[in-house]
């Protein structure tokens, strides 16, 4: 499971509506207008989404 980095959905890489890669990581949306979210702010949405991602490692 990826976490959508601009809506933080919780997305099968399977089941991603749209994908993106950007610096050799590819990035899974649960939408369209997430991944333009994404490709208007890459750094600051991968930013968020590393952060959500460090916290649901904390909990498992």
């Amino acid at each position: 499971m990826e976490t959508d980095p601009a809506g933080l959905a919780i997305v099968d890489e399977e089941d991603a509506k749209c994908t993106v890669t950007h610096k050799d990581m590819k990035w899974c949306f649960c939408c369209n207008y997430c991944k333009t979210q994404f490709t208007e702010n890459p750094a600051w949405c991968a930013r968020i989404a590393s952060n959500v991602r460090s916290h649901l490692n904390d909990c498992s």
